[in-house]
């Protein structure tokens, strides 16, 4: 998703939350959904770049440097503070 690439993963773990199937790539369950999820995108380049693009913002949006950075820094003030 980082790559701005559609994905298809099993829903198994932190993949089942991070992939929003259907808008930034598909859950897969079994070896015939991996294959209509696969062939969807081979066939769709518009639904690859949507997805691709969706992806993208939500891993910049929610697992970025950027997004991540402001809330270690402030939990670290409150606990160098709580120390004082």
């Amino acid at each position: 998703m980082g790559l701005g690439l559609p994905v298809v993963s099993s829903p198994v773990g932190d993949a089942g939350r991070v992939v929003v199937n259907g808008v930034t790539g598909f859950h897969a369950h079994d070896a015939k959904q991996w294959q209509e999820a696969l062939f969807a995108l081979a066939c769709c380049p518009e639904l690859r770049r949507s997805m691709g693009h969706a992806g993208r913002q939500r891993a910049e949006y929610d697992y970025s440097y950027q997004a991540w950075a402001p809330k270690i820094a402030s939990t670290l003030r409150r606990l160098l503070a709580a120390r004082t």
